[in-house]
């Protein structure tokens, strides 16, 4: 028997959304280059830049394409997420040039994995104002061991983590994570993909901080270091940090 794989054809955002809603390019036809609501057919592009993009749904909402993709190899993309304490389902988020923005005193969470395909030269920015905040899940982060995020806060501490006493278990990711004025609070550490121990799995710079929300935190993996840059950064332990 002859095996025939049929790939998604791609559609892009022509023009970017102007404001979150209950309906946006997330889960309507909105500004898709194909004029209809996405669908698994299809894999979906935004790369309009980094100053807009998708705007994600003043509602719960799921997104019923193939992939979503931020950012492209002609241009960075961004995805924004302007309505608290929503869950928004993807089944692959592929955060390839540009940003995730959450806006202040935001809470978001997300469900579904991210393939990472930026690198340390560039990393794909997750960004948060003050008061924000994220919730990944388990398991949801892929990518190569050149692979890179950058966790940022702007104007303020944007937290960053995985739900239940924050675990770290990402057993597909082999790539950074950069921490920039932002909390990336993990209790311990479970899983990690890269074969061998690396200094920079973790990178804080700009007072980021690697805090441990349990009383006794546990903070020892065999194949993940930690480099504080000159510019500064934090490990606390425990709720009070």
């Amino acid at each position: 028997f002859l095996a025939i794989v049929v790939k998604a054809d791609t559609v892009k955002l022509t023009t970017a959304d102007s404001g979150a809603a209950a309906e946006t390019s997330f889960n309507s036809a909105g500004n898709w280059s194909n004029n209809e609501a996405p669908s698994s057919a299809h894999d979906y592009v935004v790369d309009l830049g980094s100053e807009s993009g998708i705007i994600l749904p003043s509602a719960n909402a799921s997104f019923n394409g193939a992939s979503l993709q931020i950012g492209s190899a002609e241009n960075s993309g961004r995805l924004d997420i302007l309505t608290k304490d929503k869950t928004y389902t993807m089944t692959n988020l592929i955060l390839k040039s540009g940003i995730i923005n959450v806006a202040p005193n935001v809470k978001t969470t997300f469900n579904g994995a991210f393939t990472v395909a930026s690198t340390l030269n560039e990393p794909f920015v997750i960004q948060g104002g003050s008061g924000s905040e994220m919730t990944y899940p388990h398991n949801s982060f892929f990518g190569g061991s050149d692979s890179a995020v950058l966790i940022k806060g702007v104007g303020g501490v944007f937290r960053f983590h995985a739900p239940t006493w924050y675990q770290y278990k990402q057993s597909g990711y082999k790539g950074r994570w950069i921490v920039d004025n932002a909390m990336f609070e993990i209790a311990s550490f479970s899983t990690y993909a890269g074969e061998e121990f690396r200094e920079d799995a973790i990178i804080l710079r700009n007072n980021g901080i690697l805090r441990g929300n349990a009383a006794g935190p546990s903070f020892s993996h065999s194949k993940i270091g930690v480099t504080i840059e000159e510019t500064g950064g934090k490990i606390q332990q425990g709720y009070s940090g």
